[in-house]
Parts: structure tokens; sequence; C-alpha cells
């Protein structure tokens, strides 16, 4: 059986849109707990542009996960069905 080469290509490519996703997560969670204690004011606004960036960052990558991934299905659906016709 012969490996689908844009197969390879979109799994990889979901695989490190969901390392992007993990590491936007972490880093709203690490300004939401930055953001808890009593700083200055310079400093709470660097922290809520960095939670701003974080979950855009989370939020884009989820949705583009999800787009890869119907990509990923629909090749996957049509493989299976170049494999019935044989």
């Amino acid at each position: 059986m012969q490996v689908n080469p844009e197969h390879v290509r979109l799994s990889r490519r979901f695989l490190g849109t969901l390392i992007v996703v993990v590491f936007g997560a972490l880093g709203a969670l690490a300004s939401l707990v930055f953001l808890y204690p009593e700083h200055s004011e310079a400093t709470g606004i660097v922290l809520d542009v960095t939670l701003a960036v974080s979950l855009a960052v989370f939020v884009a990558a989820g949705i583009f996960a999800i787009l890869t991934s119907r990509r990923i299905a629909a090749l996957n659906r049509a493989d299976r069905a170049n494999r019935l016709r044989r």
C-alpha cells in the first residue's frame, strides 16, 4: 500500500497546529495566572496584551486544525472509495 504524500503533508500540518493550540492555551493560562496578583499598571497592560494574543492564536489554530482535519477526512474517504473500486 502506497502512502499518499498529500495525506502525509496534511497530517504533519495538523500535528503542528495541535502543538500551536496547546502552546496558545498554555500562554493564555500563564497570562491569567500572572494577572491575579498585584502588579503595576504597565505590567497589567502587557499581560492583557499577552492574554489577547494567546487567545487569538489559540482560536485561530483551533479553527485551522478543524479545517485541516476535515480535509484529511475527505482525503481518507476518497482513498477508501478508490480502494473499493480496485
